[in-house]
């Protein structure tokens, strides 16, 4: 609630960002204390290889968060990079929740000095998950309980401050969709990386419609990036029943680009497939 925080400075950044106050939905896995972790992930991510190290590694070494580094949205002269919102794998624990609502609450937050004028947190998104996550385990919390990884292999994503070419497709784990656009949307990208995330993503869709009995979608952009279709974004997704389980017995979607094979249940697949998009991104009759 806006009314809470106390100055009218900070009550007017945490309303920046893409999502505003409701970024901070994401600090509700500090509430899930069911589970040893909670991994939170932005909808326009995918996993593309078997991430279970990162699971026990954080668990093993009493891990808080585990996260990547957003170099894109950091400021020239900040002390830390940002936390990239895409991509947190939580230790539940509530008072860490209450801790950091309680920093925005007090509401120490300025231009160009981020929070508390610590120089962590001026930037895009700074004034709520990204920014205040960076300073929490940057400067409150003790330095063992953080871990930032690889950006080039984990939640990757195009940036022109740094370069990961050095880092092939087959060694990354997982990709967030942000500059490179949605592939779903069909829309050119100049970027060879982007071209070849485009195509994970493709292969993994196939794979899935495959596995559900459904006849693939083409491809709306190839491999050289080039137009084929125009976007799907007005066709209902056929597959938002279906969801990995590994005790099913059938409907295998495997990936090349996949270091495992994961079961796909095919009775919560929707069986009856439904027509292509037309030219015009609707469906045919």
């Amino acid at each position: 609630n806006l009314s809470e925080i106390r100055t009218a400075r900070a009550r007017k950044f945490v309303q920046g960002g893409c999502c505003g106050l409701n970024e901070l939905l994401k600090f509700e896995a500090f509430l899930m204390n069911e589970y040893d972790r909670i991994l939170v992930l932005d909808a326009d991510s995918l996993i593309i290889r078997n991430i279970d190290h990162l699971f026990e590694r954080s668990v093993r070494l009493g891990l808080s968060l585990v996260y990547t580094g957003d170099p894109a949205m950091a400021a020239k002269n900040a002390a830390a990079l940002p936390a990239q919102g895409g991509f947190l794998l939580i230790a539940p624990n509530v008072t860490i929740r209450e801790e950091l609502l309680e920093i925005i609450r007090e509401g120490n937050f300025r231009g160009g000095g981020g929070w508390r004028d610590s120089r962590i947190g001026w930037g895009y998104g700074g004034a709520t998950v990204q920014g205040l996550l960076a300073y929490y385990y940057k400067r409150v919390a003790p330095p063992s309980l953080s871990a930032m990884l690889d950006f080039c292999r984990y939640n990757r994503m195009l940036t022109h401050r740094f370069n990961c070419s050095g880092v092939a497709i087959d060694e990354v784990f997982s990709t967030h969709f942000t500059v490179c656009q949605k592939p779903w949307t069909c829309r050119p990208v100049a970027s060879t990386m982007c071209h070849e995330l485009h195509a994970v993503w493709w292969d993994v869709r196939s794979s899935l419609e495959r596995s559900c009995g459904l006849e693939p979608h083409p491809r709306c952009v190839d491999r050289l990036g080039r137009i084929r279709r125009r976007p799907y974004a007005r066709l209902l997704p056929r597959l938002i029943q279906a969801s990995p389980s590994p005790l099913a017995s059938s409907g295998q979607l495997t990936s090349k680009w996949s270091n495992q094979t994961t079961a796909w249940p095919k009775s919560r697949c929707l069986r009856q497939a439904r027509p292509h998009a037309s030219p015009g991104g609707l469906p045919t009759s």
